[in-house]
């Protein structure tokens, strides 16, 4: 997910939103246009046909429902709603025992990415099936409860022991599933939020950044974290030497030369992605801290390193600045 906007509540009290919303978490970031729906649930209990479907999306479910999934639809405003009008969005319970490629959800189409999907229902993350504009330039987003969305997604579902859903569109794949199921595992947990505002405490208290360096520092280190596992996941399917599915949802099997140069594509793409979309930011924030707090310096790259699940350095201080 390239684009997000995080405001930094109380815990820190610092003023500003940035770019598009997109998500919130379960302690402290709130999704400003999210936000700004209120967070009253809006949702019906599951329904068996949709109140307001998108055809395409519609078509989508059908597909897999004559396979053998299983799920319900209930009405709520999408996070990504321009005119806020409400939407219908399909809650999904259960997958077909195998890989089709019929189905016109795109995990489905390989046994790895249905078996990985699979996994996160057994897992109970809530999945939730749904268009995404285009031009948002996002296949799948980790929302929080502080998101009126994700707040109807819960309570259609009868949960009342998490805070955050998963809304993925139909042609998602599976690094970016699981891009956002490191999200989706991070805002789940309150200790690692709590860990992260007290490393990040000196660089909150110093008065030489601003508060959009603040809140672009929480934000890229989050991003960083999502991208890392992506790439990850990918270099471990390659390693195995599974399918691949591409971008079209079309699956390629080898030859082997073929095989391992998309899932390179699909690793470096997690690196650069990254790089472009953060990349400046982090930078300026670096040249204000050397000229701030030269020593501090050091203990950014060691937190870049700690809170990194490759351990790979490719995400590391350094490597990002390159």
């Amino acid at each position: 997910m390239k684009s997000r906007a995080w405001l930094l509540k109380a815990k820190l009290q610092l003023p500003g939103v940035l770019a598009v919303a997109c998500f919130a978490s379960s302690l402290g970031l709130l999704a400003a246009q999210a936000g700004a729906q209120g967070l009253t649930p809006t949702c019906e209990v599951l329904l068996t046909t949709p109140a307001a479907p998108d055809p395409e999306l519609l078509q989508s479910i059908r597909t897999i429902e004559k396979l053998g999934a299983k799920g319900g639809w209930f009405t709520a405003v999408s996070p990504f709603s321009t005119d806020g009008r409400p939407a219908s969005f399909y809650l999904l319970q259960s997958l077909p025992d195998k890989a089709d490629a019929s189905a016109q959800l795109f995990l489905l189409h390989v046994e790895h990415g249905r078996e990985f999907l699979a996994a996160l229902l057994k897992a109970r993350v809530p999945i939730v099936l749904g268009t995404i504009p285009i031009e948002s330039q996002v296949e799948a987003a980790a929302l929080g409860h502080d998101v009126a969305f994700a707040t109807d997604a819960l309570a259609a579902a009868g949960i009342n022991d998490q805070g955050t859903v998963i809304l993925l569109q139909p042609s998602a794949g599976k690094y970016v599933l699981a891009h956002e199921y490191r999200h989706w595992r991070d805002f789940e947990d309150h200790d690692f939020e709590t860990k992260l505002y007290a490393d990040l405490k000196p660089f909150f208290e110093a008065s030489y950044l601003t508060n959009e360096d603040k809140n672009l520092l929480v934000r890229i280190i989050w991003e960083m974290r999502g991208h890392a596992t992506q790439r990850m996941a990918a270099l471990e399917d390659a390693a195995r030497h599974l399918s691949y599915l591409n971008r079209a949802g079309a699956v390629i099997d080898g030859p082997a030369k073929e095989l391992a140069s998309n899932y390179d594509f699909e690793a470096g793409q997690a690196i650069s992605l990254f790089k472009q979309a953060y990349g400046t930011a982090l930078r300026a924030i670096v040249v204000k801290t050397k000229a701030g707090a030269p020593n501090d310096i050091d203990l950014l790259a060691r937190i870049f390193s700690t809170y990194d699940p490759s351990k790979s350095g490719e995400f590391g201080l350094s490597a990002m600045l390159k």
